[in-house]
């Protein structure tokens, strides 16, 4: 079943998307090669924009943090209803992160398929050999630091298995890792 589906790492300094259009009952069947597997992707775009580049976060207000994510959002005015929107569900404490993931949640009411997505689902991908969670929480001591290389590996190796190129910082690819592995995290939890 192909779906296009739009999912999105909430933050203003580091706001990241990843617009997926992808055949996933194939592209999760471990028996493809990855020839194949390249057929299942029609589109893959991502990013990760900076709102405020002059301005640290702390002085961003809620209006100006609004609008700029509403600005940024009427970039997807064409895209279809019927387009899957991932948000990840962000922890009370993180109002900034609040703020952006509710202008996107309401932004999108429309679209047949929202979801917010538990931030502990990305731990649930496993793409290839190494590429699981645990493969990473015995790497580093911190579980920020192994969600990030894991989320990060994961989407790398998907991109050289997909023969996509992304124009990103290597500092800022951690960010599409993360809207990235909630699609794969929901697609293999929920099909």
């Amino acid at each position: 079943m192909k779906k296009r589906i739009l999912s999105f790492d909430c933050a203003t300094k580091t706001f990241a998307f990843c617009l997926i259009e992808i055949d996933l009952d194939n592209v999760l069947s471990m028996e493809l090669t990855i020839p194949s597997i390249q057929k299942c992707i029609s589109k893959f775009e991502c990013d990760v924009i900076n709102f405020f580049p002059d301005k640290q976060d702390k002085d961003i207000t809620i209006l100006e943090r609004i609008k700029a994510v509403r600005t940024f959002l009427s970039r997807f005015d064409n895209l279809p209803n019927d387009t899957h929107i991932y948000v990840e569900y962000q922890m009370g404490a993180n109002m900034k992160a609040n703020i952006v993931a509710d202008v996107i949640l309401t932004y999108f009411y429309n679209f047949i398929d929202v979801k917010l997505v538990p931030p502990t689902l990305k731990n649930k991908i496993k793409l290839c050999s190494g590429g699981g969670y645990s493969d990473f929480t015995k790497k580093y001591k911190s579980n920020y630091t192994a969600n990030k290389h894991h989320t990060t590996f994961n989407l790398n190796w998907f991109l050289s298995a997909f023969n996509i190129s992304v124009s990103l910082k290597s500092s800022l690819v951690n960010h599409v890792a993360d809207a990235f592995a909630q699609v794969i995290g929901y697609a293999q939890t929920h099909t």
